[in-house]
């Protein structure tokens, strides 16, 4: 039952964001970034494991430990003061917090952000830091390309996951 929350019982909030459709674009991203991954790596001991439970972060490569959280980027509709920007809340239920939606990540929930431009499929890899303000709270968004007032996310390229 979608309506009913694992340990706080039931489920009163509703978030446009958490819908399946939305979940499913979520999915098909992160599932790009690994083909890609893939499509790239040279080398059996790059491999991704996925997480059994929501842990903050979307694939961890195996042999190296980086752990990498995927988000979606789609400018297309958003209003104007977000045109550029990805969310960096959680969406899901988090059993720390005992909340429902837009739980903070935390610096060491992931080490690598991914964000899918799903305009032209690029894939930018940016560093975490890039996420945390200077007091180690989560921005609530990032911008994604430079603007006036943002430098946008730095583009690591892929040898970061070797």
């Amino acid at each position: 039952n979608p309506n009913v929350h694992s340990y706080r019982g039931i489920v009163t909030t509703h978030s446009v964001q958490n819908t399946q459709l939305s979940r499913i674009k979520g999915r098909a991203s992160e599932y790009y970034f690994a083909y890609r991954f893939y499509e790239w790596s040279d080398s059996e001991n790059l491999q991704l494991i996925e997480p059994d439970l929501d842990r903050g972060w979307d694939f961890m490569i195996e042999a190296t430990g980086k752990r990498i959280q995927v988000k979606r980027f789609n400018p297309v509709g958003k209003k104007r003061s977000k045109v550029n920007s990805v969310k960096l809340r959680r969406s899901r239920a988090s059993p720390r917090r005992g909340t429902t939606c837009n739980n903070n990540y935390d610096i060491q929930s992931f080490d690598y952000l991914v964000v899918h431009d799903v305009r032209d499929n690029n894939l930018i890899i940016a560093d975490v830091a890039e996420c945390f303000n200077a007091d180690g709270s989560c921005k609530a968004n990032a911008s994604v390309y430079p603007t006036v007032r943002s430098k946008g996310l730095t583009h690591l390229g892929w040898e970061v996951f070797r």
